[in-house]
């Protein structure tokens, strides 16, 4: 008499391999989400790289020299104001933030959660005339317990007068 089912044997044989294929499609998608938090904060920290290097290139084109404290040729500074038409203007980092200060308002130039460490500015001039600002940073942002840093290291120089 020939009986119909599946034995004892067969049954784990199939929940095992079920359960393989359940363990490889959670660390499928766990691996996935992980590249896209990566992803993301690799973007998050490009923008923010790119806004800033902006706006310190813009304002060093319009700037006419180094003033206040500032000093020109030197090896390296964390706080750099330069001499603008509309005024004096200040590039530095408070905290984990890289702060831009005109007319004694000062502005965050990174978004919230992002923060700066090594922020060093290293001006040429020639005589007070600015003529490049080397920046460099080190920025760091954080989402879903991963961390990812850039590094931004640029060199702009005014415009020929």
């Amino acid at each position: 008499m020939k009986e119909s089912g599946f034995t004892l044997i067969e049954l784990l044989v199939a929940i095992s391999i079920f359960i393989l294929l359940i363990v490889a499609a959670g660390t499928l998608y766990v691996t996935v989400i992980r590249q896209q938090v990566d992803d993301r904060l690799v973007q998050s920290l490009q923008r923010e790289s790119d806004r800033v290097t902006a706006h310190l290139g813009r304002t060093v084109a319009e700037t006419t020299g180094v003033s206040g404290g500032s000093v020109c040729n030197v090896e390296s500074v964390d706080q750099i104001t330069l001499a603008a038409p509309g005024g004096a203007v200040t590039y530095q980092r408070n905290g984990a933030q890289i702060e831009f200060v005109k007319g004694g308002t000062a502005e965050n130039l990174l978004s919230p959660g992002t923060s700066a460490s090594s922020v060093r500015f290293f001006p040429t001039c020639d005589g007070t005339a600015l003529v490049t600002l080397r920046f460099k940073a080190t920025l760091s942002k954080s989402a879903s317990g991963r961390t990812k840093t850039t590094d931004i290291s640029i060199s702009v120089g005014t415009r020929p007068q």
